[in-house]
């Protein structure tokens, strides 16, 4: 078996990008594999990933995020100890995931793991979250600016700025630009769901995997995320968040979803040492 097979899903992704990505990758000192997943079926992804000797596969249409890093994980299930789902924004140095994965060895209750996230500027990035009520999702995104600051102190709580991102959080929702997934973890929880074409899949597979184990945020070892958030510069990209969102309340629930409430004590009870002050 390999340690890690690392899975991109692209859309006429800037090369710059990618390469800056793959350079990453192929600084990894443990075994690994690299799959390209072209959405787009673009042929200048699809002769960059040759020119580099990389593994390209087009599906022949638009999947979708999770369906074309689901293509990854059945090729590489029981083949690959973890495989890394990365957005194509990201890079990394080279020791980012020897230290999770040893952490990963040594914890088998972990099934998912996301490393710290910082801008290009260093800042980090807020991305571990609980999990959301549709009020929540709608304050973050549809609230103007000039009302949020009555609805800051409960974005906090969403984005568990609350708690001290310099340590190992227990976080029961972690961002798709980055998802270190146990193998097993995904055999015993399930896949993406399809059903999300984009937006939210990462939210849904997440409170899925903390049902049966931890999830957690890596604070010692950070990647690098771009953070495009077309959805708040597209009407296309909006409705398409719009839509994982109806998707993803009417699966879970829109506001009797008792679940959510247990899921969010077990974080901050578990957390609670690491408040900030």
């Amino acid at each position: 078996m390999i340690r890690v097979s690392f899975s991109i899903v692209t859309y006429y992704t800037d090369l710059q990008d990618l390469q800056k990505l793959v350079n990453s990758i192929r600084q990894c000192k443990f075994p690994w594999a690299l799959t390209f997943v072209d959405n787009s079926s673009s042929a200048t992804i699809r002769d960059f990933c040759s020119r580099e000797n990389l593994d390209y596969d087009d599906p022949g249409k638009n999947l979708g995020y999770g369906s074309g890093h689901n293509r990854v994980f059945r090729k590489y299930a029981t083949k690959a100890h973890y495989h890394i789902a990365i957005n194509p924004d990201v890079y990394f140095d080279a020791d980012t995931f020897e230290p999770v994965l040893d952490h990963l060895d040594q914890h088998t209750d972990i099934g998912l793991c996301t490393p710290k996230v910082l801008y290009p500027d260093g800042q980090v990035q807020h991305l571990c979250k609980l999990v959301p009520s549709p009020f929540d999702l709608l304050v973050r995104r549809f609230i103007p600016p000039f009302l949020k600051g009555l609805m800051e102190e409960r974005i906090k709580r969403y984005e568990m700025r609350n708690f001290d991102y310099h340590q190992n959080l227990e976080v029961p929702i972690l961002s798709g630009c980055c998802m270190v997934l146990r193998d097993q973890a995904l055999a015993s929880c399930g896949l993406f769901d399809e059903r999300f074409f984009l937006y939210l899949e990462d939210v849904d597979l997440s409170r899925r995997i903390y049902k049966e184990y931890r999830t957690l945020h890596f604070a010692q070892r950070h990647i690098v995320h771009q953070y495009q958030k077309s959805s708040y510069r597209k009407w296309s990209s909006l409705k398409l968040h719009l839509t994982s969102a109806l998707q993803y309340f009417t699966k879970w629930g829109w506001f009797f979803d008792r679940e959510r409430k247990r899921m969010n004590q077990r974080a901050k009870k578990a957390n609670e040492n690491k408040r900030l002050s």
